[in-house]
């Protein structure tokens, strides 16, 4: 549990840079999905699917 927190906590780090460097709109239930995603890759495939 400890472990997906960390995850979890990263991959907001990384939204956060991201949303800060490209665009300044991030819709919420897109946050759910990043929540859910699992790990960086998937991460990344769903932001280049959204962009």
């Amino acid at each position: 549990m400890q472990d997906k927190c960390m995850i979890t906590h990263y991959l907001f780090k990384d939204v956060k840079y991201v949303k800060n460097r490209l665009f300044s709109f991030f819709p919420a239930f897109y946050a759910l999905e990043i929540i859910n995603a699992g790990n960086t890759l998937n991460l990344l495939k769903r932001l280049i699917y959204v962009f």
